[in-house]
């Protein structure tokens, strides 16, 4: 199972652990890095893999499954053939952490806020991080994807309203 791919995946798209976990072969497009998601809510979306390298790996992973032709076969699996669980996911991860000696817990759900800062501080318009994410309400986004003080900084000066005036 490729646990570097998931990571990848999950720091690049804010996907929830549980929804990649429930990825199948068809609801992925290696041409346009485009992944259809069931959230919550039974709510559904496209996430983007906009990192040309992390959709090369995606592509590879895809060419590899012995039924990739199979739109409902699972995208990724655990080490029996069965569709990977989220606890699965989220022991491999402990396991790598443990192994870095990082020093601290890392969790699925810090890579998917973390995503969701870096696109921020990036420029991204908050209303498309809520729709990347499948938040609901845009409060759901602005409560856990915290702009640094830094970030913030950086965007006033480069808007600089006054420059016009003085």
């Amino acid at each position: 199972m490729p646990t570097r791919l998931c990571l990848s995946l999950l720091a690049c798209t804010g996907l929830r652990v549980s929804e990649l976990c429930s990825i199948t072969v068809g609801q992925v497009r290696t041409d346009t890095g485009e992944i259809g998601v069931l959230g919550k809510g039974s709510r559904e979306r496209v996430v983007i893999v906009a990192n040309t390298d992390v959709r090369k790996a995606l592509s590879r992973h895809m060419q590899s499954l012995p039924d990739r032709g199979e739109p409902d076969a699972a995208l990724f699996r655990n080490s029996r053939g069965r569709s990977m669980t989220p606890q699965c996911l989220r022991l491999r991860l402990h396991a790598l952490v443990r192994r870095s000696r990082v020093g601290r817990s890392v969790t699925p759900h810090m890579l998917r806020h973390t995503a969701a800062t870096l696109l921020l501080e990036g420029g991204v318009d908050i209303r498309f991080v809520q729709r990347l994410l499948g938040h609901a309400s845009i409060a759901t986004t602005q409560i856990y994807t915290h702009v640094s003080d830094a970030a913030l900084r950086k965007a006033l000066e480069r808007a600089d309203v006054m420059r016009a005036v003085f």
